[in-house]
């Protein structure tokens, strides 16, 4: 990696949104650090940031899980030197009121959602 190429982290980047951002940031030059619960789909992230001619490192994170949250930064700093930019992209829908929403499935999105 030059010295000079930025480097930007995204959460829930397997996918959707996230993945979107992966390609349209490789698209300006930038490494990409695909962070994603389902560390398959990451991986597809980050392979077509490699296929745009960009670095791009894939790994598994748990939003709710602030050690993995932390692996990742101390992960991107190990192998990029640091990142410019982090994108906090994770996130949870649930259809339905609040009122009727089990407590089990509200407390799930606000973890996820809430970071």
């Amino acid at each position: 990696m030059a010295s000079t190429q930025r480097v930007v982290v995204i959460t829930g980047a397997g996918s959707g949104l996230g993945r979107a951002l992966a390609l349209e940031y490789a698209g300006a030059g930038w490494a990409v650090v695909a962070a994603d619960l389902a560390p398959e789909t990451a991986e597809a992230t980050a392979e077509a940031v490699r296929q745009a001619g960009q670095p791009a490192t894939a790994i598994a994170c748990d939003v709710r899980d602030e050690a993995q949250v932390q692996a990742v930064a101390s992960a991107t700093v190990a192998e990029y030197g640091g990142f410019d930019c982090w994108i906090n992209n994770a996130g949870i829908a649930a259809a339905g009121t609040v009122e009727r929403m089990p407590i089990d499935q509200w407390q799930r999105l606000l973890d996820i959602d809430l970071i």
